[in-house]
């Protein structure tokens, strides 16, 4: 940290989805953020399986291997859409 200036680390990489800005909170308060605004990061997939064989009843376990993807599911939402393809 200096007079003008602060870098931070994060401890992990971000996942996908709207980041909101990063706010700062000091002892005193709030310290504007003014110029920072919030960035959307893609997920990308490269691999599903099984791909082909799926149960149309369900009880098939699918895997989802990428980047960028949640890493708590139990606080993350994520909307899966399946076609005929």
């Amino acid at each position: 940290m200096t007079a003008t200036g602060m870098q931070c680390t994060l401890a992990e990489d971000p996942v996908c989805g709207a980041n909101l800005s990063p706010s700062i909170v000091a002892l005193l308060g709030g310290i504007p953020t003014t110029g920072v605004t919030g960035i959307t990061i893609d997920c990308t997939l490269s691999a599903v399986t099984p791909g082909t064989d799926l149960n149309l009843l369900g009880a098939d376990n699918i895997t989802f291997t990428g980047t960028n993807l949640p890493r708590v599911l139990s606080s993350s939402t994520v909307a899966i859409s399946f076609g005929d393809s």
